[in-house]
């Protein structure tokens, strides 16, 4: 150990004290530059050629090639003369590699092909030279294969122009190129040590990982705009999709596919279904795009999701499983029979959920439940409200606006059929409107003395209906409009059992009077007031009989006055003679 470091000591003082030195390819000036290369170095480091960088372990290779303008190009970026070092925009979003995965055992350089767009000033416009590192560094080169589409090239590739001065000695469209030669003039040769994938993938066997794209020569404004991988329909083994994943910066990819369990991420490199797309962070640039967008540009028809073939040619969105389906459908005249659209399920009920609460049910049989899952009507309704739950209104202001209507199938519904039952909580039936079995109607209440107990009779009804105050009035929203009735305020002092409400709610809840309820008032003060009648009319019959005897004692009184006058008269006129 101490051996290296007095080596490393004489060898800076060497270099200390040398005007120059020499160390095979690399030389150090008496300014400190580092020439690579060249003898004549201008900068700290001077490199004339490729640079490679390694770390101890022999893995994460990365490898710097220089653009057209001379400066360093690292794997990750794309450049061109006038923008050097921007990365490659893959249709509006940033892209610098591709992973490949799960490719199959054994690929021809013919059967993968690249498709690259690319943009010039320059007329006309030129294709540039795109480079390819292998996960385990090794260079290959995509060449033109005619237009914008590249393919594989293997060994010693070489660009020409044909020597055409009208490109300026750069790449043409559709160039030629040479494996292990050069054609032509004004060529740009590119050397790869690999001839076939299995020279850096083991056998036949092709590498997983990054695999770096890069551009070369590219001329002023002129820049790779798009790249995508394609695989020729001749290639039968392995996976049916052989892209696994675009990443930006070695951030998390954006596409990535996991042959293992056959699914695809979108924005996730976990993908938990098949299909897996996560949505890109909220207020990220107005390119990004924000779910899934199916589409169909051949016809009107819509792509169908589905398990299988569906039999109905309308345009329908159709989701299913084994057990249900859901179509939604537009102008589906070959199905109805007329052109109308329609929401079709099929299997299970058809819920409405607004969060983790389910708000509507359509039941298979066409029972629809709103505020329960189990609907027992056709149209069954349980509301949770402290005021109304429903409301029926009829906006418009004709003398002949209707609001409901209640029908019974029959030309004379009987007596036992309700238009309207009401019942309570218990499942009691407290009345109702039913039918009279004479074309009319019934306003009944449950009044069962089975439903009953502590029967009395109503007691001091007259002295109630003496204190209730019958008025006549108007109603403010009608005025001039006469009635006659009572005051809820003032019936509730003496008959509260009439009166709904309290007199301290607000106006849009009033106090109101239940005018059936004054009829056991009314019967019951009648009652008492014929007693009272009848009380009466015995006494008057009394004192008849009362007469009657007045006037036989009267007469009889008479009589006892004749007949003691009589007497009166006979002694008199006895004392008379006696007296003679």
């Amino acid at each position: 150990m101490k051996t290296i470091h007095l080596f490393k000591n004489l060898l800076v003082i060497c270099l200390l004290l040398c005007t120059s030195a020499v160390f095979g390819q690399v030389i150090v000036d008496p300014s400190g530059n580092a020439g690579v290369g060249t003898a004549t170095p201008t900068e700290k480091l001077d490199v004339d050629g490729d640079v490679k960088i390694r770390n101890l372990e022999g893995t994460g290779l990365r490898t710097v090639l220089a653009d057209s303008t001379g400066k360093l190009v690292i794997n990750t970026e794309l450049g061109s003369a006038s923008f050097a070092n921007i990365n490659i925009p893959f249709f509006g979003c940033e892209m610098d590699t591709i992973t490949i995965s799960g490719l199959p055992s054994s690929v021809p350089s013919a059967g993968i092909s690249v498709t690259c767009g690319a943009s010039g000033s320059t007329v006309p416009p030129q294709y540039p030279q795109i480079g390819l590192i292998a996960p385990n560094g090794q260079n290959l080169l995509f060449y033109s294969g005619g237009g914008d589409t590249y393919q594989f090239g293997f060994g010693n590739v070489t660009f020409c122009d044909s020597g055409d001065p009208a490109y300026g000695g750069i790449l043409k469209s559709g160039g030629s190129y040479q494996p292990g030669g050069s054609l032509g003039v004004n060529c740009n040769g590119f050397t790869s040590d690999i001839s076939n994938f299995a020279d850096f993938g083991g056998g036949t066997i092709n590498p997983n990982g990054d695999w770096v794209i890069y551009a070369i020569g590219n001329q002023a404004n002129q820049s790779v705009y798009s790249i995508s991988i394609n695989f020729s329909s001749a290639i039968s083994e392995g996976p049916y999709n052989y892209i696994s994943k675009y990443s930006k910066d070695g951030s998390d990819a954006s596409v990535i596919y996991q042959s293992n369990c056959e699914q695809i991420g979108i924005g996730t490199i976990s993908p938990e279904f098949a299909l897996d797309i996560l949505t890109p962070t909220p207020n990220a640039p107005a390119y990004d795009l924000d779910g899934l967008r199916v589409s169909n540009n051949s016809g009107d028809k819509m792509t169908f999701i589905t398990r299988e073939a569906d039999p109905y040619p309308d345009t329908h969105l159709k989701i299913e499983n084994s057990v249900s389906s859901i179509d939604i459908g537009l102008d589906p005249a070959t199905f109805f029979g007329t052109a109308e659209n329609y929401l079709r399920y099929n299997g299970a009920p058809f819920n409405f959920i607004r969060g983790t609460n389910n708000v509507m049910t359509l039941t298979t049989s066409g029972d629809v439940g709103i505020g329960t899952t189990s609907p027992v009507f056709g149209l069954h309704y349980i509301g949770d409200g402290v005021g109304d739950i429903a409301e029926f209104y009829n906006s418009n202001t004709g003398t002949n606006a209707d609001v409901l209507r209640l029908k019974i199938n029959q030309a004379t519904p009987t007596l036992l059929q309700y238009y309207v039952r009401c019942v309570d909580g218990v499942g009691a039936t407290d009345g109702g409107v039913r039918a009279d079995g004479a074309g009319g109607v019934n306003f009944a209440t449950t009044s069962d003395r089975r439903l009953k107990t502590n029967i009395v009779d109503f007691k001091g009804a007259l002295e109630i209906l003496d204190k209730v105050q019958a008025r006549q009035y108007e109603f403010k929203a009608r005025p001039g409009t006469k009635k006659y009735g009572f005051v809820a305020q003032e019936l509730q002092e003496v008959y509260p059992m009439a009166v709904v409400g309290s007199p301290d709610s607000e106006i849009e809840e009033p106090m109101m009077i239940d005018y059936s309820l004054l009829t056991p008032l009314l019967a019951a003060a009648v009652k008492e007031q014929q007693a009272q009648i009848e009380e009466l009319e015995e006494e008057v019959a009394k004192s008849k009989n009362y007469d009657a005897e007045i006037e036989a004692l009267q007469k009889e009184n008479e009589e006892l006055r004749n007949t003691i006058n009589a007497l009166v008269e006979q002694m008199a006129k006895l004392d008379s003679s006696i007296k003679k």
